[in-house]
């Protein structure tokens, strides 16, 4: 009986360490899981917040030029048919500033397409688009805009800004 017993005993040890190992196993790959999940969500909030954030530089930056060209056409002085020097300094300056914003709009839309945020992505282009279009014409082209055109370009972004604050809050409230 005592082999028997000394057997009985090395086996029930044996499966013992054996169940304990599996089960710490498992344990440690779920929460290894778990904490790369977290890690993946919090990353992609990350992006998100940052996006808003340089996306909120670039408009403010856009409201600085488009709020430079109002001043001009409601000013004592409307540009008529060209701009004065010193408002073509302004318009420079404004318009510098905002091509420095319209960089980070570039990591933006990277970082959106990353995780998968294309709604936000189509509405900053479109944004991207209608501003670089009213940008063309001005800066490229020399060509001074209406007070008209002005206000469509103005109301247009306007209108895109909300619909890519939306579409961006949609995707935050997603994770």
């Amino acid at each position: 009986m005592d082999v028997y017993d000394l057997l009985d005993t090395t086996i029930k040890i044996g499966l013992g360490a054996a169940a304990s190992g599996i089960s710490a196993y498992v344990l440690a790959r779920q929460s290894h899981r778990s904490e790369m999940r977290k890690a993946a969500v919090l990353r992609r909030m990350d992006i998100l917040e940052k996006a808003s954030e340089r996306s909120e530089e670039f408009m403010r930056a856009w409201r600085e030029l488009t709020g430079t060209l109002g001043g001009m056409f409601e000013g004592l002085h409307p540009p008529k048919p060209y701009f004065s020097e010193a408002q073509w300094k302004s318009v420079m300056a404004a318009d510098e500033i905002l091509m420095q914003a319209k960089d980070q709009i570039y990591a933006v839309v990277a970082g959106l397409r990353l995780i998968g945020a294309t709604e936000p992505v189509k509405y900053l282009n479109e944004i991207n688009l209608a501003i670089g279009s009213f940008r063309d014409e001005m800066m490229l082209r020399h060509s001074t805009p209406t007070a008209e055109g002005l206000r469509g370009v103005r109301d247009e972004v306007g209108k895109l800004r909300k619909q890519f604050l939306s579409s961006l809050s949609k995707s935050y409230a997603a994770f």
